[in-house]
């Protein structure tokens, strides 16, 4: 007998009440939550650069973010939020009408 339970799966993520999406996988969690940090930024009209002074991270961490390189960290995903005034589960639901995230157009769209 193990002293250590087994970790939960993080292959399935159960969408909250009210988000407009089934079940995702873990992947394309990811990915959608490098796609909000994209629109965000832009529709707030911030560069790279302008999140990045106010994050207090480099521009290539935002891009790697936006690109679904890397993943923020939590007290980066609250900064986030706060800055474009949304609550940070927002960050894990799919935006409505948004078709699952292309990877390779995410790593190439212009920024």
């Amino acid at each position: 007998m193990s002293k250590h339970p087994e970790p939960p799966s993080t292959d399935i993520i159960p969408c909250p009440p009210g988000c407009p999406a089934p079940c995702m996988d873990a992947e394309t969690v990811r990915l959608h939550l490098a796609l909000k940090i994209r629109r965000w930024r832009k529709d707030d009209c911030h560069t790279l650069e302008s999140l990045a002074t106010i994050l207090n991270v480099s521009r290539s961490t935002i891009s790697l973010w936006e690109r679904g390189k890397r993943l923020p960290s939590l007290e980066h995903l609250i900064a986030l939020a706060k800055i474009m005034n949304e609550p940070p589960c927002r960050f894990f639901c799919p935006l409505p009408d948004t078709p699952p995230p292309d990877v390779d157009k995410l790593s190439t769209e212009r920024r």
